[in-house]
This record gives C-alpha cells, structure tokens and sequence, in this order.
C-alpha cells in the first residue's frame, strides 16, 4: 500500500528537540496564554449561568471577550510548533485538579477548600466574572476534557515529529473514522455525568461520590483522549474531532439555546443545561480550536520537515 507522508517523511529527517531556552519560552507563553484565555472565555461566557435549572434563560455570551480568549487558546496550541513542553504542563495540571474535583465528595464543609472551587478562587482573582463558569467548567467535565485532549495532542505530535513517521491512507482512514464514531458518545457521557455533578456542586451537600457519573465523565474523556491520541496517526482525526465541536457549538448554542418550552420538554435535563451552556458560552469553542489549531500545527510541521527532507533525498 502506498504511503503518504503526512506528518514527518523519514527517520533523517525527524527534527531535533528544542534547546532547553525554547522549551522554557515556550512553555512561559503556553501557560500564559492558556490561562488568560480561559480567563476571557470564563468571563465572556458567565451571563449563560442563567439556565442553571434546566428551564430558565440563557444568558447571552459577552463573544468579543469569549474571542479574545479562544485567539489566545489558539495561541497556546499553536507553540507547539516550538516545543510541547508548555502543553503538557498545563495538561496534566488540568487532568490532576479535575480528577480530584471529580472524585473529592462535595460537602458543606470542604466548599472553600475542595479542589473544584480551586480554579474559582484563582479566576477570581484576575478575572472575578468569570469566577463562577471557572467552577462549572470543572465540575462539569470540560477542564479534564480540555486537559484529556491537550495532552493526547501534544504526545502525538512529539512523537511523529522525533519519529519521522510516514501515514497511509489506511491510518487516515482509521483516524478519522475514530474522531466520528466516537465523538458523540464520548460527548453525551460528559455531559450527562457532569450534569449531576454540576447540581451537587451547587448545592454542597453530596456526602459521598457519585460513582456512576463521575464514572461516565472518565469514560467520556477517555473516548475523547483516544480520539486525540488518533493524531498520531493522521492530523485528520484532529480536524475532524475539532469540527464535530464546532457543530456542537452551533447546534446547542443556535438552536437549543432558542428552543420553545413545548421542545425543552422533550429533551433531557443534561442537554438543556451541560451541553447549552457549554455551546453558547464558549467552552465547546475552546476545545474545538484547540484542536484545529494542533491539526494545523502538525500539518506545518510535516511540510516543513518534507521540505528539509527532499534535499537530502536527492543527494542521496
């Protein structure tokens, strides 16, 4: 079967690591620009809150904060070009506070200190309006999500480009078939799971864990990571995991977010509060460019690499 080089074109020509001034810049601007634009999205997105019942209103997103967050999500993903070591870092501090939020009981006593009110209190401090969906986002699911990602992302990057793999259309095929048929289930696991996660967040009285959606919202980042992992193969699996999000964010922040009583009835609890708020307040954005921005940056990479490459190829 014949090979297409997609991400590196051969073992000469698999790129060296970063001198460690590189890493270190680039892991500076990472979590910078990681941080502060979760920030803006956070606080761009709080009004949508408002439906945290399932029947009120959404609130209307602030979009131009909510942008000016995902440029600098973007931003973050896009210095992989330079070194992964930022995205890792900031990965597995995402993966490390969600897990322990998730897992951690929610109780009157621990609601200052329990580790889901830890991104609260932080985005509290720089970005007070945005305090409040810091909480959500982690309770939620979405930062163990966004974390899940990132680091499937970031380690299938790293290794195509130290291993100068070839991909065959079979991989491609493989990937994005992955990126759609899991997508959706690892989706509605999240957001079912965090739907009752998110209630026994607010009302902080849950005495022990709720094993069974904390167990679906794993599950659901666990598809999610193999999606990302999938990279690894073909960035195919990136775009075509970052455009399912993209369609998420339409469909429940267009249509959901407007939908009638007479169709809220119908839909469960979980879609109407988890999902919307994820979609109409930036969240599912900010994984979806995420992910188109890794996809891109893979791309560039095997181009560049390719074209190293060809003089060596003819010299030989």
């Amino acid at each position: 079967m014949s090979e297409i080089p997609d991400a590196a074109t051969s073992d000469r020509a698999s790129a060296p690591a970063p001198p460690w001034q590189r890493r270190v810049a680039s892991a500076v601007v990472t979590i910078v620009t990681r941080f502060l634009g979760l920030g803006l999205v956070f606080s761009g997105g709080a009004s949508t809150l408002t439906a945290g019942t399932g029947d009120a209103t959404v609130g209307t997103a602030d979009w131009v904060s909510v942008a000016a967050g995902l440029v600098l999500i973007g931003i973050s993903a896009a210095s992989m070009i330079v070194s992964t070591c930022g995205v890792i870092i900031v990965a597995c501090t995402e993966i490390v506070v969600s897990l322990l939020g998730l897992v951690i009981p929610f109780s009157l006593g621990s609601r200052d200190v329990h580790p889901v009110n830890w991104p609260r209190a932080v985005y509290a401090v720089v970005f007070p309006d945005g305090a409040e969906l810091a909480g959500f986002a982690t309770a939620s699911g979405f930062l163990l999500v966004l974390g899940a990602v990132s680091l499937a992302a970031a380690l299938g990057h790293r290794g195509r480009r130290r291993s100068g793999s070839r991909v065959s259309p079979l991989g491609r095929i493989v990937a994005m078939g992955g990126a759609v048929v899991l997508s959706i289930p690892g989706a509605v696991l999240v957001w079912a799971g965090g739907y009752h996660q998110v209630v026994a967040y607010r009302v902080f009285v849950s005495p022990d864990v709720a094993v069974g959606p904390v167990i679906m919202i794993i599950a659901g980042a666990l598809l999610c990571t193999a999606i990302a992992s999938a990279g690894r193969l073909s960035a195919a699996a990136l775009y075509a995991f970052g455009l399912f999000w993209v369609t998420m964010w339409v469909a429940f922040g267009a249509f959901l977010s407007g939908a009638t009583p007479e169709t809220v009835s119908i839909i469960p609890a979980w879609a109407t509060t988890t999902a919307v708020i994820w979609g109409v307040s930036g969240l599912s954005a900010s994984v979806a460019l995420f992910l188109l921005v890794s996809g891109g940056v893979m791309r560039f990479v095997a181009l560049s690499t390719r074209r190293v490459a060809s003089p060596v190829d003819a010299e030989s």
